[in-house]
């Protein structure tokens, strides 16, 4: 379980010049998110961390709950990106590419993703990112990045989650420690965010591409009562999913969700 002194524990040993380096820790929240946006309107500065154990009102895309006991990992950053208000998707980009890359490294657990911005090992979620950013007259005032990671969790008497996630404990028949982990993925995150700020767009999109299970596949794309079938054929530079319809027109996809289409 997090203590108190978990945040200092984090700091110690981080390799980041600025990210995580103002950690707030708290057990219990109702969203990261809307902690780390606090932060934001009272004017803590850029690299601000808020972490929980646990969260009663997480939350995923669409305003959907995110199932987030003890066990995981949330964390949300403050960012204040110097970025086209256009390039607000790059931000969930970096972050399931640094996700991904910081498991991987950290236990050796392999991870793709799913479009827009889901964690996945072997089909199943590990873990998701939500971006929520504030825009003013001149831009991006800020962005938070928020993200959960199944670690330590057992979803036994959960079939109809079982089916769908899993975790890093599930992965690797042994629980996992959370503070090595959470280290390199700040890391891995603060170095994607300055190739971001120097402006390299297509460096971030093309490792987030490179990563993407979805593309190539027949899927079938939902939103609301819409939905559409067809070959998830790319993704634009600003992360919309270019969608190849049955009828061989090119579909763009700014949201939705997306689902493999059954053979």
């Amino acid at each position: 379980m997090l203590n108190d002194s978990f945040g200092s524990r984090v700091a110690k040993g981080l390799k980041t010049a600025w990210l995580g380096r103002s950690i707030a820790f708290t057990p219990t929240v109702s969203s990261t998110n809307d902690v780390a946006r606090e932060a934001a309107l009272r004017g803590e500065r850029e690299g601000f961390a808020a972490l929980a154990e646990r969260q009663t009102m997480g939350r995923g895309r669409l305003g959907r709950p995110w199932y987030a006991p003890r066990g995981s990992i949330l964390l949300s950053l403050l960012l204040r990106p110097k970025i086209p208000p256009a390039q607000i998707f790059s931000l969930t980009m970096l972050a399931g590419s640094a996700v991904a890359a910081g498991v991987e490294r950290a236990t050796g657990v392999a991870c793709d993703l799913k479009w827009p911005n889901d964690v996945l090992v072997g089909g199943k979620k590990l873990g998701g990112i939500l971006t929520e950013a504030s825009l003013g007259s001149d831009g991006i005032e800020f962005a938070v990045v928020g993200l959960g990671l199944n670690v330590n969790l057992d979803f036994a008497g959960q079939p109809e989650l079982a089916e769908k996630a899993t975790s890093l404990s599930r992965e690797l028949g042994k629980r996992v420690s959370r503070l090595p982990l959470l280290r390199r993925i700040l890391e891995e995150i603060e170095r994607r965010y300055e190739v971001l700020q120097s402006g390299d767009y297509e460096r971030i999109h093309g490792e987030w591409r490179s990563r993407l299970s979805t593309l190539g596949k027949q899927v079938i794309v939902t939103d609301g009562s819409w939905s559409e079938t067809g070959l998830a054929h790319d993704v634009d530079l600003d992360g919309a999913l270019i969608l190849r319809c049955q009828d061989n027109t090119l579909l763009r996809v700014i949201t939705g969700d997306v689902s493999l289409r059954e053979k």
